[in-house]
């Protein structure tokens, strides 16, 4: 299903335009696509409508329209020279508030109002590369629900932004991928232990970022696979009969059954644990990345 360029209007005025992609439902959870080095290119927009086939409202913002409107480059080596220049002046400040203003047009559009989780207006993130640090940074400051980041670069520049972060998030690395060392990936993963909510996976592949064609296809085990893994890993998880449902917006995992006892992870609304025993009105959990601790039972639900 082809999409179309629509304007978003700017934080700071003015507007800058979008590649939006409807579901053929019409409706459904919003979605924002973060673009590589690359611009709102025919991989991008060929992305969005994938997604937007498996029922999501989908915009991909034009995050260089500061330095040029509607960047739209090949992988040749004259699109990737002219794509570093542009990545060479990209200000990042400004484009966290493109970001936000981006969420807040999907967020009031009737497609997407209502349309997420029982009944809530929800607009997740994902993004390629430069794309996926950015979409690490919509999880801090551009109030999405959720983020996945694919093969981003440089987030371990951006640590210092972690602590921001109240939404699920998952990382996915390449275990050879040329941009984004395995020291980086280890130091990203340092800095989230004991944080269920947010993951970070690396997938062997000989170079995670490559692109074969301008209609993005990824080596043997790239997108597809992740999302395939994704979904198993979901259905195995939300199927098990014990598992109950965090229902706070923010719930912390304690050490001990009580108010007292420290606090070794906090659980977003909606996370998945499993019941080991009961103190109470406490109950001893386990999440589905293994992590253990105490939950006051009137913060979880069945459902």
């Amino acid at each position: 299903m082809a999409g179309k360029f629509i304007d978003i209007k700017a934080k700071d005025g003015g507007t800058f335009q979008g590649y939006l992609a409807l579901p053929p439902s019409g409706k459904g959870p919003g979605l924002m696509i973060m673009q590589e080095i690359f611009g709102v290119n025919v991989a991008m927009r060929a992305t969005a409508d994938y997604f937007a086939e498996e029922g999501y409202v989908v915009l991909v913002p034009d995050m260089f329209w500061r330095i040029e409107p509607r960047v739209d480059l090949d992988y040749s080596e004259a699109g990737r020279t002219k794509a570093f220049e542009h990545y060479g002046k990209f200000d990042r400040a400004t484009a966290i508030d493109d970001m936000a203003a981006t969420v807040d047009h999907l967020k009031s559009m009737d497609e997407v109002k209502g349309q997420g989780k029982g009944g809530k207006t929800q607009v997740g993130c994902l993004g390629y590369c430069l794309g996926g640090a950015l979409a690490y940074q919509a999880a801090a400051h551009a109030g999405v629900d959720c983020a996945a980041s694919y093969y981003g670069v440089a987030i371990e520049k951006l640590l210092d932004d972690a602590d921001k972060i109240t939404c699920p998030v998952v990382f996915h690395f390449g275990s050879e991928d040329s941009h984004v060392p395995q020291e980086a990936v280890e130091e990203i993963r340092k800095k989230f232990e004991g944080r269920d909510e947010i993951l970070a996976r690396i997938t062997p592949t000989t170079d995670y970022a490559a692109l074969k064609d301008a209609d993005m296809v990824i080596e043997a085990v790239g997108l597809e696979r992740v999302n395939a893994l994704l979904e198993a890993e979901a259905e195995r998880v939300y199927a098990r009969p014990e598992a109950r449902f965090v229902s706070g917006r923010r719930v912390n995992l304690r050490s001990g059954p009580s108010t007292h006892h420290e606090v070794v992870s906090v659980l977003p609304e909606g996370t998945p644990v499993f019941p080991e025993s009961e103190d109470e009105h406490w109950v001893l959990v386990r999440t589905a990345a293994g992590s253990i601790g105490w939950v006051y039972d009137t913060l979880l639900s069945r459902q």
